[in-house]
């Protein structure tokens, strides 16, 4: 096993990576909570219309908008949060 130490310029070169991407970090929540907030001052807009506006696609802004407590824009009709249809009774035996 040889021994190495990275390089100065390595080294700070590492550093400013790893300054930017928690830079990059910090502006993604920061679009992300906007995005949240358009949706919740906006009832109207779709994400599907959003996403023409922003460099995402509309699953990552329902993503983003679940995390963010947005308000869904219609009531659920299959899952988990889809209202329950009443049973039909059972027919009678004879």
């Amino acid at each position: 096993m040889t021994d190495y130490t990275p390089s100065q310029d390595l080294t700070d070169a590492l550093a400013d990576l790893k300054k930017a991407q928690a830079l990059v970090d910090e502006c993604r929540a920061k679009a992300h909570a906007a995005v949240a907030a358009d949706l919740k001052a906006n009832p109207d807009v779709s994400v599907t219309v959003m996403a023409r506006h922003v460099p995402w696609t509309d699953e990552t802004l329902r993503q983003i908008a679940r995390a963010h407590d947005v308000p869904l824009k219609r009531k659920p009709t299959v899952g988990k949060n889809a209202p329950r249809k009443p049973r039909k009774p059972a027919p009678k035996a004879s």
